[in-house]
């Protein structure tokens, strides 16, 4: 338990240094931060779900979150019928076996008199259920149906879900999605988000119709958000808070790809929603990239908090301080609840863990993600890792369990800007990429090279082979940067000196047509002889405006046989001598034992402390010693 606050501890000090100067309104939520209660027995301020302050959402209505912070917290029921007591489990099969036996009533008599004993509306759906499908001999009743359901998720949101399937029109689906969002549903923001409506717009005229009909007129059905923008974005935002899975990836596409389905482009998105705008360019600020899904998580998480914790983590705590380790584990895989509370109880519980308790490298990478994807701090530098070389991750498709990789460079790069700004990725974890790139790098540079300079010198003239000789130079110079070697490619014996002299002719030539470009032009402008161009005054004749056009046209011409438009630039047609400058200096630097060629370079292993790390363990230069 204390591990757990002393994780949340030095987040919220963290987050207090880094907003400092970001935002007026981030000192409101700098001065609450701290304030931040730690997880989860030890949490002050925690309310009974059923007293919780939820807003109210009047009867199909739409609600939207709001954006700010809740200092009150409560769990949210979450529970799998198998977690259940073994009492309430008795109940449910009772209920169960008198419906099957087609006694349908007498089920529904049985669970209302067993409410209490069955817990988060498990009695009430089963209920619902009866209603719905007509079940046990019962005529199918949707308002009984509803009515239940609707009792039912009063107790266990989730069952929000299955309210919007029974609704009779998609205006109460949009309905049952809301509130199941403000009440702490997981799998109600993704429909929520992505709802749409059809609308009728008319379409092109057709002459065809009009042969047949007399009318032309046509009409054509197209697709409306029901949400705006700025909704979306804060659903998705309130989604990531209140653990929802899916949070994640609705950020990514309101924020990151942010043109959502209006065709916005961005200045418009960050005119439309400033709360949008605040989280975009705070992330874009920690990552230094553009725009970025990987800062998002965090960023939200500091701006936004509902007081809505997955039941789920208190249970994993629980099982943590009884010893029960891998029931730990195995209750957060199975219930995949993020959220801002998600990577101290990973870190708790994973930290745990050892080896003999057979928790997989894929598991462990996966909660490494999962931690990051609630907007975790302490295993940037492992994800960085999993994304960078592809290791392997557990996930959870259609077909059950498997495993698969993650590998994804440009998002390793975003991870590993956003940790070292906030100073989380430990150095030799930066040293250690750095150095296996280089080790990887240095030998397909080599290649590379060798592979253009024998292309180059296999052209059959001259000037084709100064040409592809020149697209060469730049991966040479890169191989020579990480390796020992100055001639990746036998060079034809005279054949750079032969180069030299075609550039020097080349120069003469492009400074010819340069210098004469220019000469045209001048006498273009005589031609007009426009004397607005040399800004004369006016004359009182002809032939003085001719002369001053002349004397204006040679000292034109004098001085474009100077002008920068008629010389080369410093460096062009330079090419064949700063190439046999760098080569002479590889040369030295080799001689005098000054390069280290990086395809032999041994690879820093961490310090112990960082691979003791339950994130850090089965990493590349953890998991043994790396020669």
């Amino acid at each position: 338990m204390r591990i757990v606050k002393r994780f949340v501890t030095g987040l919220v000090g963290l987050f207090a240094s880094l907003t400092a100067s970001v935002s007026a309104q981030d000192q409101l939520f700098e001065d609450e931060l701290q304030t931040l209660p730690g997880p989860f027995t030890e949490m002050e301020g925690t309310v009974p779900y059923d007293v919780f302050p939820f807003p109210d959402v009047p009867r199909g209505e739409i609600w939207i979150p709001e954006m700010r912070y809740e200092p009150l917290s409560t769990f949210v029921p979450d529970s799998f019928l198998s977690e259940l007591p073994a009492s309430a489990r008795t109940i449910f099969d009772e209920g169960r076996r008198l419906r099957d036996a087609g006694q349908g009533q007498t089920a529904i008599d049985y669970l209302t008199a067993n409410i209490d004993g069955l817990p988060e509306g498990f009695a009430e759906s089963e209920i619902s259920s009866i209603y719905s499908n007509g079940y046990g001999g019962i005529p199918v009743d949707r308002a009984e149906a509803i009515l239940w359901a609707e009792r039912a998720a009063e107790k266990r949101p989730n069952y929000y879900v299955w309210l919007a399937q029974l609704a009779e029109t998609q205006e109460m689906r949009w309905h049952y999605w809301s509130k199941g969002l403000s009440r702490g549903c997981h799998g109600c923001a993704w429909p929520l988000y992505h709802a749409q409506v059809y609308a009728e717009k008319k379409g092109r005229f057709s002459v065809d119709k009009m042969l047949r009909t007399g009318n032309g007129d046509t009409s054509a059905n197209e697709f409306r958000d029901v949400l705006s923008w700025d909704e979306r974005i804060k659903v998705a935002a309130f989604a990531v808070e209140i653990g929802d899975p899916s949070g994640h990836r609705l950020l990514a596409d309101a924020a990151v790809m942010g043109r959502g389905y209006d065709g916005f482009d961005f200045k418009d998105i960050d005119d439309a929603s400033p709360f949008g705008a605040d989280i975009r360019q705070t992330a874009r600020q920690l990552t230094g990239q553009n725009i970025t899904s990987v800062a998002l998580p965090y960023v939200v998480t500091q701006r936004v908090r509902s007081g809505l914790i997955p039941d789920s983590f208190r249970k994993a705590e629980e099982r943590m301080m009884q010893g029960k380790t891998v029931e730990a584990v195995s209750l957060l895989l199975n219930h995949e609840a993020h959220g801002r509370y998600a990577p101290a109880i990973i870190n708790a519980v994973m930290g745990r863990t050892t080896r003999e308790h057979d928790i997989s490298p894929s598991v462990a990478n996966s909660f490494v993600l999962w931690s990051l994807e609630s907007g975790g701090l302490s295993d940037f530098d492992s994800a960085a890792l999993i994304y960078k070389f592809g290791l392997k991750i557990r996930v959870k498709n259609s077909d059950g369990w498997g495993t698969t990789t993650k590998k994804d460079e440009r998002v390793a790069d975003t991870i590993l800007a956003f940790g070292s700004t906030m100073d989380v990725i430990s150095p030799t974890t930066l040293s250690y990429i750095a150095q296996l790139e280089n080790r990887i790098g240095a030998g397909q540079l080599a290649k590379s090279a060798e592979s253009c300079l024998a292309s180059a010198y296999s052209q059959s003239s001259l000037f084709e082979q100064f040409s592809v000789w020149k697209t060469c130079l730049a991966t040479v110079y890169a191989a020579w940067g990480v390796t020992d070697e100055v001639d990746f490619y036998p060079e034809p014996s005279g054949l750079i000196e032969q180069f030299q002299r075609l550039e020097d002719s080349l120069a003469v030539e492009e400074k010819n047509r340069r210098r004469q470009a220019v000469y045209d032009g001048i006498q273009a402008r005589r031609e007009n002889a426009d004397p607005r161009y040399y800004s004369q005054p006016t004359f009182g004749s002809n032939l003085e405006l001719m002369a001053a056009i002349d004397r204006q046209y040679d000292w034109d011409m004098d001085m474009a046989s100077r002008s920068s438009a008629a010389q080369l630039k410093p460096g062009e047609f330079n090419t064949v001598a700063a190439y046999k400058a760098r080569r002479y200096e590889q040369q030295q630097r080799v001689m005098r034992g000054q390069v280290q060629d990086y395809r032999e370079m041994d690879l820093t292993r961490p310090d112990d402390a960082v691979c003791a790390r339950w994130s850090m363990v089965n990493m590349p230069h953890c998991a043994a010693p790396t020669q």
